[in-house]
């Protein structure tokens, strides 16, 4: 009995962890696997939106980097998509490509730079990521009231232009 606990502990901590999930070229974790069919969801034909497949959505955020303006500190480097280990580590969503405002985020993902620009939909007041990995976060022209921070622990850069916010929660 004992035995058997040790091999399924073991199991549960290299194997699970470890699961990857793909979607095209991709292998995901779990997680990150789980936000792009969130996302595609949301974007799906049953929304009367574009109709996107997971592999549409990665297959834009893979052309979609978000390059320093004049307005950024010398020497920032473009925001552009990146994977470490089956975790999406960096993104830029554009919302003309992906026209969404990304608001629900699953737990357990692993993101560290974030930049989210030209959505400015109506229907999104606020926005409040629980990504508890992301040190920079870069929002342009949103049309976003709130922004609740909260759930950002690591934050170490915060970078808002053309967003007519009213509230900022820390």
């Amino acid at each position: 009995r004992r035995i058997t606990q040790d091999v399924l502990a073991r199991a549960q901590d290299n194997g699970l962890s470890h699961a990857r999930f793909r979607i095209g070229v991709y292998l995901l974790r779990e997680p990150d696997f789980r936000q792009i069919l969130c996302w595609a969801e949301a974007l799906g034909p049953e929304y009367e939106r574009i109709g996107m497949s997971p592999e549409d959505i990665l297959a834009e955020l893979v052309v979609c980097p978000l390059q320093p303006g004049r307005w950024e500190e010398k020497g920032d480097e473009p925001i552009i998509f990146s994977m470490e280990d089956g975790a999406i580590t960096s993104l830029a969503w554009d919302g003309w490509r992906l026209p969404l405002c990304p608001e629900t985020w699953i737990p357990g993902l692993l993101i560290r730079t974030l930049s989210i620009t030209d959505c400015c939909s109506d229907e999104v007041v606020s926005l409040r990521p629980a990504l508890f990995c992301l040190q920079t976060l870069v929002l342009h022209k949103l049309g976003i009231k709130s922004l609740d921070l909260s759930q950002v622990p690591n934050l170490t850069k915060l970078d808002c232009k053309f967003i007519p916010l009213t509230q900022l929660d820390l």
